[in-house]
C-alpha cells in the first residue's frame, strides 16, 4: 500500500488538480468550437456539391474543400481530447536516465526552395490571401480595392480595420456580401487559383517553388517531372494539354506512380517532404 500524504499536501495537490481541470476545460471549449465551426462549413460545402446544377468538376472541387475542412474539425477535436489528459494526467514518476538522443527536424522556410513570401504576419497563407474558417481566401482588401478590408465570412468584406478580431465590430451596414462557391469572395489569391488551376480556397500553408497543388495535396510540378506533359490531371498523371476532353485522349495523358511524389528530395532540408504532403504552414508564415 502507498504511504498516506499528510492533509495539507493533499489539500494542496487537489487544489493544482482542479486548476489544471479548469484551464482544460477552458482550453478545450476553444478549441471544440473551431472544430464545430469547420464541421458546419464542411456540411454546407458537401450539401452545395450535392445540387446537380453543378458538373462533375464543379462537383469534385466542392467535395475536396469538404473533406479537408472535414479533416482539420477532426484534428482540432482531437487536440481539444489531448489537452484534457494531458492536464489531467498525474505527474509520472521520474524514469531512470536514458541516452540522450536528439534528431532534428530542419525548418522548411530554409530550404533553397521555400517560396520568398513577403508578408510575415504570421498569417498561415500566401502574401494575397488571409485565413478564415481553416481556408485561404484571396484578401478582402485586394478583392474591395482596399475600401472593405476585413473578411468576415468566406463570402463577406467589411468596412472596419482589418485585424484578428474585426469581424466583432463588423454589421449589416459596413459589409459588401458576394456569394458563390468558388466564386464571388470565396476566392483563392491570383498564384494559388493558377497554380490549382481553380478558384476555390486552398488550405492554409504553402508548397515548394517546384511543387504544385492538386486537390488537397502538393506534388512535384509535372513540368519538371515529364516537360512534354506538363499539366497535372491526377496524383500519378500528367497531361500534356491544359486540360479538360483532351487529356482523354491516351496520346495525351502520361500516368506513372513516379509522378506521385513531393519536391523535398535533393534540398539538403529534413523538414521538407519527398513524397505528396499537405501544404506546409512554414513555408507561408
Amino acid at each position: 500500500a502507498m504511504p498516506k500524504m499528510a492533509p495539507a499536501v493533499t489539500n494542496a495537490a487537489s487544489n493544482v488538480m482542479n486548476s489544471m481541470q479548469s484551464m482544460a476545460s477552458s482550453a478545450t471549449e476553444t478549441t471544440s468550437s473551431k472544430a464545430d465551426q469547420m464541421k458546419k462549413m464542411a456540411e454546407d460545402f458537401m450539401q452545395e456539391a450535392s445540387k446537380g446544377t453543378l458538373n462533375a468538376n464543379q462537383k469534385k472541387q466542392l467535395e475536396s474543400i469538404a473533406n479537408m475542412l472535414k479533416n482539420d474539425a477532426a484534428k482540432a477535436a482531437t487536440t481539444a481530447v489531448g489537452s484534457v489528459a494531458a492536464a489531467v494526467a498525474p505527474p509520472a514518476a521520474p524514469s531512470p536516465a536514458a541516452p540522450a538522443v536528439q534528431t532534428v527536424t530542419d525548418n522548411p522556410a530554409k530550404s533553397p526552395l521555400a517560396p520568398k513570401e513577403s508578408d510575415k504576419s504570421g498569417d498561415p497563407c500566401v502574401d494575397d490571401e488571409e485565413g478564415f474558417g481553416g481556408l485561404c481566401y484571396k484578401k478582402c482588401s485586394i478583392l474591395s480595392g482596399g475600401s472593405h478590408p476585413c473578411r468576415s465570412s468566406a463570402w463577406s468584406c467589411c468596412a472596419v480595420p482589418d485585424g484578428p478580431s474585426c469581424a466583432a465590430k463588423a454589421s449589416f451596414g459596413n459589409c459588401w456580401l458576394h456569394m458563390g462557391f468558388c466564386g464571388g469572395y470565396s476566392v483563392a489569391g491570383d498564384a494559388e487559383a493558377a497554380e490549382s488551376s481553380s478558384m476555390c480556397p486552398t488550405g492554409e500553408g504553402g508548397c515548394l517553388t517546384n511543387e504544385e497543388m492538386f486537390g488537397t495535396n502538393c506534388f512535384k510540378k509535372c513540368s519538371l517531372l515529364s516537360p512534354q506533359f506538363p499539366h497535372r490531371v491526377g496524383p500519378s498523371s500528367c497531361c500534356s494539354k491544359p486540360g479538360g476532353f483532351d487529356c482523354f485522349w491516351p496520346s495525351n495523358m502520361h500516368t506513372d506512380p513516379a509522378f506521385n511524389v513531393g519536391g523535398g528530395k535533393g534540398d539538403h532540408n529534413s523538414g521538407t517532404p519527398d513524397t505528396a504532403h499537405a501544404p506546409l504552414l512554414q513555408l507561408s508564415q
